[in-house]
């Protein structure tokens, strides 16, 4: 996250077309997501530690929504198997 941070930094001083230009917010919203990723990062934020109950139930939320992606994923490749045998 440091080096993506430097980066848009250098970009914002080296580029001239680059500040507010679409890219800019792009990259400013991937860093923006970035923050809760880094877990010293957002305590230092938010200000408070997990118990490891709520890790817990944390991991088990993640579980199932990692799940129902898999299965999103499934149905979409399906449906693109099905457009591009209909054109073949």
């Amino acid at each position: 996250m440091l080096i993506f941070t430097a980066e848009f930094i250098c970009c914002c001083f080296a580029l001239d077309d680059y500040r507010f230009s679409f890219f800019f917010f792009l990259d400013f919203v991937s860093i923006a997501t970035l923050i809760p990723d880094v877990g010293w990062l957002w305590i230092l934020m938010i200000g408070e530690v997990q118990s490891s109950s709520s890790r817990a139930t944390d991991i088990a939320k993640t579980t199932r929504a990692s799940k129902l992606t898999r299965v999103i994923r499934i149905v979409r490749l399906i449906r693109i198997i099905r457009i591009v045998k209909l054109y073949k």
